[in-house]
């Protein structure tokens, strides 16, 4: 069972995760609405900033936050650490990722001097080549934030032209974090290249 945090896309990941043949559960705010123990992959869905204080800042441009939903994936993370479940994080969530391994945050990537499109090219890293299947993957932009500082054993997958990390992998807990929504039907190749990747396929 995959279970998808019910925020930003939900409807679009939980179809696009069935048309890979998996079984999926939407989880959100409580964690004992969800049985954990039976859970075999975490999807993190986008949404708002990240309460800055959690990678040790105080707010200068972060707009707003939800530190109800921060805490409760925070938490999740934390069961999927322990249970050694592999996890998708999807704009947000890849940020999320990356701030509980003990990285950073750009709070404004155009205030950072990053300038960035509604559509553009990511190019891969060998690591993203292994993934993707290719060297280039032609994406969605929809974000103000960006990884800054990345946390302990993250790598780098793919790369704006201006030099955002658009992808990032942990090899050793399996969990792989993308800036762009992979689950927008236009783009569902990636999407079907991910899931393949960290969850298997099932059809």
């Amino acid at each position: 069972m995959i279970v998808v945090t019910g925020y930003c896309g939900t409807s679009s990941i939980v179809e696009a995760l069935r048309r890979n043949g998996h079984n999926v559960l939407i989880g959100t705010h409580h964690l004992q609405e969800l049985n954990v123990d039976a859970m075999t992959g975490l999807v993190l869905s986008g949404g708002e900033d990240i309460n800055p204080r959690y990678y040790n800042e105080k707010p200068t441009h972060t707009r707003y936050w939800n530190e109800v939903r921060d805490k409760y994936e925070l938490d999740l993370l934390d069961r999927a650490l322990g249970s050694r479940v592999p996890v998708l994080g999807i704009c947000r969530g890849h940020q999320l990722l990356n701030v509980f391994l003990g990285g950073s945050l750009y709070q404004d990537i155009y205030e950072a001097g990053f300038h960035h499109l509604g559509v553009h090219n990511v190019t891969m890293t060998s690591i993203g080549q292994t993934i993707f299947k290719r060297e280039v993957v032609y994406t969605n932009s929809m974000h103000h934030q960006a990884v800054k500082e990345l946390g302990g054993g993250t790598d780098v997958v793919g790369v704006h032209p201006d030099g955002t990390v658009e992808s990032i992998y942990n090899a050793g807990l399996h969990w792989l974090g993308v800036q762009w929504h992979p689950e927008f039907q236009e783009y569902e190749d990636t999407f079907h290249d991910i899931v393949g990747f960290l969850f298997g396929r099932n059809n």
